[in-house]
């Protein structure tokens, strides 16, 4: 066998091979998924129970199942629906409910993961990890105190009541003065 022919064959052979690879290669897609909003920031009160949404929507082509969950807190924070089936360009709200019995600051992610229904082809999953930071503050006695907190623009609810409590004396007394003037021009 000639050098010649050694080098044909081989060529023939490396494009037979190659053309073998190519054709026989599967495409390869993801699933998609999109998540509003893109972060969670809620203050609440520890041992109240409240909640918000999430709208989950798949844009592939294609029917996926998607789960949602929490990275940590698992017995705090509850998502419903946990999993389900979204149909191409469809949608779906989530609720994710927050029952905190302790105060303080706690970050986790909210995970949103989306797996094709078929098993037929090859499809990759996509993933979303939502930020999550709650604030959680312990039930004041100082109720009033609280709702007033807003006078003189402080964070701390004292202020604000004895700035409503000021307010309130003044205003007692100017109705006191009004009344006593109002009298005495009767007489």
């Amino acid at each position: 066998m000639t050098k010649t022919t050694f080098l044909s064959r081989i060529i023939v052979f490396s494009v037979i091979c190659y053309l073998l690879f190519v054709i026989s290669a599967v495409p390869a897609e993801a699933v998609g998924l999109e998540v509003n909003p893109s972060q969670i920031k809620l203050e609440g009160a520890a041992g109240e129970k409240f909640q918000t949404h999430l709208t989950v929507s798949n844009p592939s082509p294609e029917v996926a199942v998607f789960d949602v969950y929490p990275d940590s807190f698992d017995l705090q924070i509850k998502t419903s629906p946990a999993s389900f089936v979204l149909e191409s360009g469809q949608s779906r709200e989530v609720s994710v409910s927050f029952n905190f019995s302790e105060s303080g600051q706690f970050q986790t992610n909210l995970s949103v993961v989306a797996r094709p229904l078929s098993k037929n082809s090859f499809n990759a999953g996509g993933g979303v990890k939502i930020p999550v930071e709650l604030t959680i503050q312990n039930y004041s006695p100082l109720f009033l105190a609280n709702i007033m907190g807003w006078f003189g623009q402080n964070q701390n609810p004292l202020v604000g009541l004895a700035a409503f409590l000021v307010i309130l004396v003044i205003v007692i007394f100017g109705i006191k003065s009004f009344l006593k003037k109002k009298v005495s021009n009767q007489i």
